[in-house]
């Protein structure tokens, strides 16, 4: 068995993170207390125990870690309807907060670094053999940035040659952000993601609200719809680790084909077939339509014309699988202006994500994972937004007295080299 450890980091991160393991647990019968209700299913083709652990009263709880600087969302947690649902053990927590600013999340996610080892230790233990370790968080805060930066550190330390698997959450691509230091976080996490982590999926909100507003009657959009959205992407993903159907589809295999060269690992998803959080009806498309969809719910805003495809791998409906037409598939991507790399071969494969035995309350989805190069726009904005900032050096006396002058200003240095580093190699692609 290879279990997955899951690392919620702030107050994004675990919102985000919440919304999904609420998606899993409905899907393996789990209720908010715990308790496995037998009763509605079969449990023969299940494989939950790499996402959930069992304690001696029969209870299970989600494999994760909960990380934050202040109390607010975690107390929001223990006080609500899953107030049983995370062990205490498995929840780190200060009070301090780290005022939007990637050097404070950083600095006091050090001084926590003997507990976090200690956590993930006791984690590591529960487990047979681990094979990945899942973050979420969001790059524009001071905890979801500073913060996940040690914690990489960390798991590539304690943990080498596990599978590292981030779901970051990333600036609205138009307009400005509230957190006006917003571009020296982005571009300071993204040097960590890049030399640390082995898988990237952005999701923007703003591009999240727009694929929520398309196909439904939801007037008003909130995080939660937000992160449902993101979280039913994220649950699909990781079926191929919790059902035994997949048994010749392992997420080692799926990431070693979505991302040939390690360089390449930012990835993007695409949606149809959704349901909106509290709405009851899913709207149903079949082929090709559901595939045009897909293309056009992006998680992030790029341009498919200015890049070209590396990679994709879709999860659909098996009515839908069943029904794909090869050359109509292409006509579709020629209408998208799609272009595929010409220094190897484009993987592209597709996934039955119609599971039997599952509650009621689930539904498949039709979703994809994208390589793309096109990616790289959301690079070059966040290295704009950086240099304009940095240019007046705006507010860096608040990142750099955290650190010494030479040591700060050669973190931000290296960091922006970093980004402008991947650049190139995706300008290059």
């Amino acid at each position: 068995m290879r279990e997955n450890i899951t690392i919620q980091i702030g107050k994004c991160g675990i919102q985000f993170g919440h919304e999904f393991w609420k998606q899993l647990a409905d899907e393996h019968f789990i209720d908010p207390t715990g308790t496995i209700l037998y009763k509605y299913s079969s449990r023969k083709n299940e494989n939950f125990q790499n996402f959930f652990k069992e304690n001696y009263s029969g209870i299970w709880t989600p494999r994760t870690i909960l990380f934050d600087l202040e109390p607010r969302q975690i107390r929001n947690l223990k006080n609500g309807n899953y107030s049983k649902f995370y062990s205490d053990e498995d929840i780190i927590n200060t009070s301090e907060g780290s005022g939007n600013n990637w050097s404070n999340g950083y600095i006091r996610a050090l001084e926590l670094n003997r507990k976090i080892e200690e956590t993930l230790r006791k984690n590591s233990e529960q487990c047979d053999s681990i094979g990945s370790f899942t973050l979420f968080h969001s790059i524009t805060g001071g905890t979801g940035s500073g913060s996940t930066c040690v914690l990489l550190e960390i798991l590539r330390e304690h943990f080498p040659g596990k599978i590292i698997n981030c779901y970051s959450v990333i600036p609205n691509q138009r307009g400005h952000s509230d957190i006006v230091v917003q571009p020296y976080n982005s571009v300071l996490c993204m040097r960590w993601l890049y030399y640390y982590a082995d898988c990237i999926t952005f999701f923007e909100n703003e591009s999240l609200s727009k694929i929520i507003q398309s196909k439904n009657t939801t007037s008003r959009v909130n995080y939660n719809h937000l992160n449902s959205v993101a979280a039913k992407i994220v649950s699909t993903f990781t079926q191929p680790m919790r059902f035994w159907d997949y048994n010749e589809t392992t997420f080692e295999s799926i990431l070693s084909s979505l991302i040939p060269v390690s360089n390449f690992h930012f990835l993007f998803g695409g949606l149809s077939n959704y349901k909106i959080l509290g709405e009851k009806k899913t709207i149903d498309t079949n082929f090709p339509e559901n595939i045009r969809q897909i293309l056009e719910n992006k998680t992030i805003s790029s341009r498919w014309k200015s890049g070209k495809l590396i990679s994709s791998i879709f999860f659909l409906k098996k009515k839908n699988l069943n029904d794909i037409d090869s050359k109509s598939f292409k006509k579709i991507y020629h209408d998208y202006d799609i272009n595929y790399i010409n220094w190897a071969p484009t993987f592209n494969q597709e996934i039955n994500s119609s599971i039997s035995s599952l509650s009621q309350n689930h539904y498949s989805v039709d979703m994809c994972l994208f390589n793309h190069t096109g990616i790289k726009e959301i690079f070059i904005k966040m290295g704009n937004q950086f240099d304009i900032l940095k240019k007046r050096n705006a507010f860096v006396n608040n990142f750099l007295k955290e650190f010494s002058q030479r040591d700060g200003e050669e973190i931000f240095d290296e960091s922006r080299e970093s980004l402008e580093k991947l650049i190139i190699s995706y300008n290059n692609a």
